[in-house]
């Protein structure tokens, strides 16, 4: 390395480490509420923001999580410009508590069947019967083998949680759904 690059990887350095926009700031707060690509985060002093989403570089923890109005988070963002403004692009956003539109399930779950269509389902979901959609596809098995699911019908799905291929949500992708039967009266 000749002392020219580095000279000029040092004064990078010390840019990068000066300049607010390439600092990471964080913030916690709740979401007020959300939109395409962004959301309104008001913290403990009333301070409401606007957070941007990037489809490509913007990390949630929990994964299979997107922000929802009345959650709790914190988040890991940096101030950019674009053109005369100034833009908070979220890094990382972490659920720090679930809001009441906000549901966490992990695969496999057990969903009362609302809808019923070729290319998915709708069903309610856990003891707050949230209405969440699962999609199908050639693959998806069927058990028992033949089975026609049908509303009202309660069902056992095992999915796959993908990044939502044109918005900033989660498809579910079903994998396997099994027919939950209750069991037969015990004969006296």
């Amino acid at each position: 390395m000749t002392n020219k690059t580095l000279g000029l990887m040092t004064a990078l350095t010390a840019l990068a480490l000066a300049c607010p926009a390439f600092a990471g700031e964080t913030a916690e707060g709740t979401v007020g509420s959300t939109g395409i690509g962004s959301f309104k985060l008001i913290d403990a002093t009333g301070t409401a923001r606007e957070f941007n989403l990037v489809k490509k570089t913007t990390k949630y923890e929990p994964a299979e999580w997107r922000p929802a109005t009345g959650d709790k988070i914190s988040v890991a963002y940096t101030e950019i410009t674009k053109g005369n403004d100034k833009v908070l692009r979220v890094d990382t956003v972490t659920l720090t508590k679930a809001g009441p539109e906000t549901v966490l399930f992990t695969s496999p779950v057990e969903v009362v069947l609302t809808e019923v269509g070729k290319s998915g389902v709708r069903g309610k979901v856990g003891a707050e019967g949230k209405i969440v959609k699962f999609d199908r596809t050639r693959d998806t098995q069927l058990d028992p083998t033949g089975w026609v699911p049908a509303p009202g019908e309660k069902t056992k799905i095992e999915f796959q949680a993908k990044e939502s291929t044109f918005a900033f949500g989660v498809t579910y992708v079903i994998t396997k759904m099994s027919k939950i039967t209750d069991a037969a009266p015990a004969a006296k």
